[in-house]
């Protein structure tokens, strides 16, 4: 009752630290529909990207949206084989969006460490694709 009221005005100014805090307490958030309703149903990863692109130099939003993304891949692809976990109705962009977000946690893994993983990622995405993309974009 206190602190969400802030953080949405804040939110709605377009305020970085705002999405990010947001983004980081999406459970409770989540937990009361009304709150998610007035962010407009964003996704932790979406909260993140804008404030990472307004202070592309915060490591902490760098960080945090990175463990998003993996995150949210992991998620997608475990079912794996079976397939790449998307709505039913997905196109090509849809794809073409998950292999952008693969390229942006790759920018943000500066060293590394999550370079096989999201080879593998990119690698299945691919291969679910529905127009089969030639080679991988990042």
């Amino acid at each position: 009752e206190v602190i969400f009221p802030v953080l949405l005005a804040r939110y709605r100014d377009g305020d970085a630290e705002s999405h990010y805090w947001l983004a980081q307490t999406m459970q409770s958030v989540l937990s009361a529909r009304p709150l998610f309703e007035q962010l407009g149903y964003k996704t932790p990863v979406d909260l993140l990207k804008v404030a990472h692109a307004a202070e592309p130099d915060r490591s902490d939003f760098a960080k945090a949206l990175l463990q998003h993304l993996l995150d949210e891949f992991h998620y997608l692809d475990h079912e794996w084989p079976a397939g790449i976990l998307l709505p039913m109705d997905a196109t090509g962009e849809t794809y073409d969006a998950l292999l952008a977000d693969v390229a942006l946690a790759r920018a943000l893994d500066v060293q590394g460490t999550y370079k096989n993983r999201l080879q593998e990622f990119e690698s299945r995405v691919i291969e679910d694709h529905p127009d089969r993309p030639a080679k991988p974009i990042g």
